[in-house]
């Protein structure tokens, strides 16, 4: 339990700022692996409360599901989670003008950590309906510009290191790397092998990473830490087990009251995760098809 709950990077989220960040990498090789690395210390210090839109519909990751206050796999949640998101941050950002504070206290804030994580974020952009994507996107690229003042952190994971069919478009990419931390696994061929970001000239070439999955270079705010580094593993079940029995935080009572009717009729992590249980022990009693 204590290897998912402490990590050395929270310094810097709970005393200072809050990080974006973006996350590259093909099927299998490590995306949910750092997804874990990135979001469960801070759920497991009950300091962070996560929307989870996943464009994979609940097959990326769903050892996560206990963790996370919004599960939104299905793409009528997508949207509702983008937009309490930033209904969040625009109250935070109208509280705190109220009262002249201009940027986060650290762990003596009182608000949560709010962040907004898309999985298979190109997925989630395609689907997205025409009507409301250009909206969702300028909201984006507001979030990613001024989501980390007010405590609502953005992070998106694809598998182009171009990063270019993201929500927000490369603009936000940029903010997102320009502001946190951008982790590179190894691509799908050799026609997106590069990792790079605006901030800096350097780039990194995926194809040399070590094939075993986790393998992975990381930039943080525009300089390259490692072009080869391990993602620290919690393992599936370690997860499994961590969680089994925990309740995640879920938005305070302002925060709640902002989002709306959508965030109280979410669909809570714990919810699908005891869903999936019950799945899966129906399947391995023979009763579900395989």
């Amino acid at each position: 339990r204590r290897d998912l709950v402490r990590s050395r990077g929270l310094g810097d989220v709970y005393k200072r700022q809050v990080e974006h960040f973006f996350v590259v990498g093909t099927t299998v090789a490590g995306k949910s692996v750092t997804t874990g690395a990135l979001l469960l210390p801070g759920v497991m210090n009950r300091r962070e409360v996560v929307f989870y839109v996943d464009g994979g519909t609940g097959a990326s990751a769903g050892y996560l599901a206990g963790a996370m206050d919004w599960w939104a796999v299905h793409e009528e949640e997508w949207v509702a989670a983008i937009t309490c998101a930033y209904a969040v941050l625009k109250d935070r950002k109208a509280r705190r003008g109220a009262i002249g504070l201009s940027s986060r206290r650290g762990a003596s804030e009182r608000d949560p950590i709010l962040t907004l994580y898309l999985e298979e974020a190109t997925t989630v952009l395609e689907s997205l309906p025409k009507k409301v994507r250009d909206q969702l996107e300028a909201w984006a690229r507001e979030i990613a510009r001024e989501g980390r003042k007010f405590g609502v952190r953005f992070g998106q994971a694809v598998q182009d290191p171009m990063g270019t069919d993201t929500l927000g478009g490369r603009k936000v990419k940029g903010l997102l790397s320009g502001g946190g931390t951008v982790v590179g696994h190894r691509p799908g061929d050799k026609t997106a092998a590069f990792l790079s970001v605006g901030s800096t000239a350097e780039k990194i070439d995926l194809t040399a990473l070590p094939p075993e999955p986790g393998s992975a270079a990381v930039i943080r705010r525009g300089q390259v830490l490692s072009r080869a580094c391990r993602v620290r593993h919690a393992r599936e079940d370690a997860v499994t087990a961590v969680l089994d029995g925990f309740t995640p935080r879920g938005l305070d009572s302002v925060d709640a009251a902002a989002a709306g009717a959508a965030y109280a009729a979410r669909t809570r992590g714990v919810d699908a995760a005891a869903r999936m249980r019950a799945a899966r022990a129906a399947e391995a009693a023979g009763h579900a098809p395989r």
